[in-house]
């Protein structure tokens, strides 16, 4: 049995890189809305956010990458095709009783 354990600082990372995605988006709302910002906060702070969120999560799902490198791509293929077969039957299915 293997037992996965968390590494701290990454999970940290990733908290604060989906808030700060969250904050863009919201922020980005706001101003298109016509809300009152002033132009050189939202200008500061998109440019902030939107120059390092996306590396970020690059940089740290590559930290976990090795794993995937030593099995062939067909099998990372059907793993991720299972993976997401699995999402969209369950979200499906969910959907699907709400509407009954």
């Amino acid at each position: 049995m293997i037992i996965n354990e968390r590494i701290t600082w990454i999970d940290y990372a990733k908290g604060i890189g989906i808030i700060l995605v969250v904050y863009g988006h919201v922020l980005r709302g706001v101003f298109e809305a016509g809300l009152d910002i002033p132009i050189k906060l939202f200008t500061y702070e998109d440019s902030f956010i939107y120059s390092f969120h996306m590396p970020l999560f690059f940089f740290l799902s590559g930290l976990f990458a090795n794993h995937l490198l030593k099995r062939s791509f067909f099998s990372n293929l059907k793993n991720k095709a299972r993976s997401m077969l699995y999402l969209n039957c369950s979200l499906s299915s969910r959907q699907a009783k709400k509407q009954k």
